[in-house]
């Protein structure tokens, strides 16, 4: 009897092919896209609004500055109360001044989200995100500063005394991590 012959039937010859072409594929597509996403027009429009950022993070750090350093300021206890009122302009102050960064940073916050295979343009986009995340981080950082002196001071008054309660102020901002590397520049209080 003779026995029958069963055909091998070899599929690895195909899945190869199949596999290289997915791959070939892919990396044209890949290509066909970094090529789309490293246009010139980008780079001077992030250059742009990292200029307009550095410029208007500037104004922030200023008022940072103010916010420990102005000696009419005081966060003395015995003396917050004569403070409050310079104390609640130089905050308007602050929080106009990080609206103008927020603003710029929402304009080029979604091409920066990309990276690119130049790297002065991935550079710029560290930077504004670096810039962005301190200025907002250090305001928060501060706001809460000045909140836990407030409630301090509204603790340490006396229910008898004719003196009363300071206003905290209503945080507008919350910490953020711009550029997604789990830490927050300026959250020096968590």
């Amino acid at each position: 009897m003779k026995k029958v012959n069963k055909k091998k039937h070899n599929y690895g010859i195909p899945i190869t092919i199949i596999l290289v072409t997915l791959l070939v594929d892919f990396s044209v597509i890949l290509f066909m896209k970094m090529k789309k996403i490293d246009n010139p027009d980008d780079y001077k429009y992030i250059s742009k609004y990292a200029d307009l950022i550095n410029e208007k993070v500037k104004v922030v750090n200023k008022y940072h500055d103010d916010f420990y350093q102005d000696k009419s300021l005081s966060f003395y206890l015995d003396t917050l109360n004569e403070s409050v009122s310079s104390y609640e302009e130089l905050i308007t102050n602050y929080t106009k001044a990080l609206d103008g960064v927020t603003e710029t940073y929402k304009k080029v916050e979604k091409q920066c989200n990309h990276l690119y295979a130049n790297a002065d343009t991935n550079n710029l986009c560290d930077t504004i995100k670096t810039n962005y995340e301190s200025a907002n981080n250090y305001y928060v950082n501060d706001i809460n500063t000045y909140n836990n002196y407030i409630n301090t001071y509204n603790s340490n008054i006396k229910t008898d005394s004719n003196e009363k309660k300071l206003n905290t102020v209503t945080l507008k901002y919350s910490y953020v991590d711009a550029n997604q590397d789990k830490i927050y520049i300026g959250n020096e209080g968590e």
